[in-house]
């Protein structure tokens, strides 16, 4: 077995993002920029990539907290 990614990894990304946007647990999703991202490359399979050099931030939502009552 063998696995190509997608070469546009941006395009993955959102598609990760549009899946988990309705998902129960999770409170935001936000684009963050990386400058220290690279926006093309070769991987270590040798598969050529590109992006935008932005990673998809997800923030779980937890239980609510406690108010402690007078």
């Amino acid at each position: 077995m063998t696995h190509n990614t997608d070469p546009d990894v941006s395009a993955e990304r959102d598609y990760v993002a549009r899946t988990l946007a309705a998902a129960p647990g999770v409170a935001r999703l936000t684009l963050v920029g990386l400058p220290q991202v690279p926006r093309r490359g070769v991987d270590d399979q040798g598969d050529r990539f590109y992006d935008d050099a932005r990673v998809l931030l997800v923030e779980l939502a937890g239980p609510a907290p406690s108010i402690p009552r007078p």
